[in-house]
Order: C-alpha cells, then structure tokens, then sequence
C-alpha cells in the first residue's frame, strides 16, 4: 500500500448514527453516537469529559462497553444539534488476539446496530472465507447490523498508520488529537464490494515456463501493488494450492525484497497437461496463479 493511501476517511451515507475516533499507533477508538432532538433526560457533558476514561482505560480484547449510557454532548460537525452516547469499543493491536487473526492481507470490520452498540472487531476476510463472499451487502444482512468501521490492512506492519481507515456515517469526527476524518466525495467512495482490494497487493509469476513429464521447475515469483503493479518489498507467507503436479512445501515466504522461489514437480503429468499452483494468503485465496506446460 502507498503511503498516500493510509488515513482515516469518512463516507457520506446518512445515519441517525455519528462516530467519533480515536487512533494511535497501536489502538483504534470509537465511541458510537446517535442524534436526539431534545436532552429529554439526558445529562449534557462535553468530549473532553467523556474521553480519558474511554482512550485510557482497557481495551479488554475488543469488547464494546456502554459506561456513559444516559449522557449527550454537542455534535461537533453541527453547532445546538445533540448527539446521545450509545458505546465504545477500543481495538488495540498489543492485545490478545489469534495468532492468524491480525495478519497479512487483512482487512476488519467493526460491526454496529440500529441503536448505536457496537460489536468486537473482527477480520472480514476470515469470516468471508468458505463462502467466498465479496459483497458488503451480503455480509451486513448475514450479520444483522451496519458497519461503522473498516480497517485495509495489506501487511500486517503492528501499526494503524499503515493502513487504511474508513467510517461509513456522515459527520465521523476525530477526538483528541486526532484530526476529523478526511470526507471522501462521492465520485472517489469506492465500494465495499471488491474495488477495495485495490489498495492491496498480488503475486507476479512467468507465463513463459515450460517443463518435461515428471521433472522439476524453479518458480520466481516477485510481489506487486494492484495499483500501479509497483514492486512491493515485503517478506509474506503464501500458502500454496495445487491445482495439478506435485511441491515439496505448502508454504514459501518471501524475502524482503517481496520475492521468492517455488520448488514443483510435473509428478504424474504428461505432454500437453499443465502443472497449474495458486498461490493464497492466510485468508484470501487466488493473489496469484502460475500455469506450466508440460512439452
């Protein structure tokens, strides 16, 4: 991913729902929102009552908590108008975790109801995984809730200012030092279908190889930007996927120069087959493919 695609951005879809952050370079806050049109009960504070016990206490391994209930502040992006706190949640990449959960190729997802509670964050791309389901629409029906976050993670640098942040609701707000998301108009929003995987990256191989029944072959294989096919220098593990033919090691990982060699074998092939490998990461598959004739 290029640096000038890293930030935090807000979309424009219309929501009773507004999101304020926080982020370091380890932790993601959001504390969820929702307008009202009269306090009726609630106690007006402000944000900067509000925010050192959420920014400083527990990210408790992602669970949403709700501890303001009953308070509002002032919605920042509209003087008078009132917004209700309805939770947050604090996503900490030092936290507990799966060991494939914050990986690679990643991109997370932190789910939100109608009523403003949030849910744990999660990695899309394993929950996506069996069903092979690129499309948001899907996924939000299937989950019964709308999104309020996404995380683009293409390399899994431990840091968030490596990745590319994205807040769906209209009027998303910073917190602290963090400055107001940057407003995607509509013509540049790209879509939650598969237009993100633009800011991702994909395994360049020959097409040029050849190999004789039930010899061997040296694959070279560099990483590339989708975007620009730039060279990416990045040491990844790929999981390999054989299609026909036969290699020693269902793993390879690159150097940190982004590339890497795979060993395979036109075991059992004959003239005119082709030894065919996709080659995955953790949770998405088909970065890249490889086709060798067989002569």
């Amino acid at each position: 991913m290029h640096a000038i695609d890293t930030g935090i951005y807000c979309l424009t879809h219309d929501s009773r729902l507004r999101i304020g952050v926080s982020l370091t370079y380890t932790r993601l806050t959001l504390v969820a929102f929702q307008r009202v049109a009269a306090l009726d009960g609630l106690t007006i504070t402000d944000m900067a009552t509000l925010a050192p016990p959420i920014l400083d206490g527990p990210s408790d391994a992602g669970v949403p908590k709700s501890f303001f209930l009953g308070h509002a502040i002032e919605d920042p992006g509209a003087p008078g108008a009132l917004l209700a706190y309805r939770s947050h949640l604090a996503f900490d990449l030092t936290d507990l975790q799966g060991a494939d959960e914050i990986v690679d190729y990643s991109r997370f997802e932190i789910p939100i109801d109608h009523e403003g509670m949030l849910s744990t964050w999660d990695n899309r791309l394993i929950t996506s995984r069996w069903d092979k389901n690129e499309y948001g629409l899907r996924n939000r029906a299937k989950r019964g809730s709308a999104i309020a976050c996404y995380v683009w993670m293409p390399i899994a640098t431990g840091r968030f200012v490596d990745t590319r942040i994205i807040l769906p609701f209209a009027g998303s707000f910073g917190i602290g030092e963090t400055p107001d998301p940057i407003v995607l108009n509509d013509s540049v929003q790209v879509s939650d279908t598969r237009n993100y995987l633009g800011f991702y990256w994909h395994v360049v191989m020959p097409s040029d190889l050849t190999i004789v029944p039930d010899g061997w072959v040296g694959i070279p294989l560099h990483l590339a930007e989708n975007a620009d096919g730039a060279p990416l220098a990045h040491a990844t593990r790929l999981k390999l996927e054989v299609l026909s033919g036969y290699v020693p090691h269902g793993r390879v990982v690159t150097d940190a120069q982004g590339q890497a060699v795979i060993r395979a074998c036109a075991l059992g092939l004959q003239s005119g087959d082709t030894l065919s490998l996709k080659i995955n990461t953790d949770h998405y598959t088909s970065v890249g493919r490889v086709d060798v004739a067989v002569v």
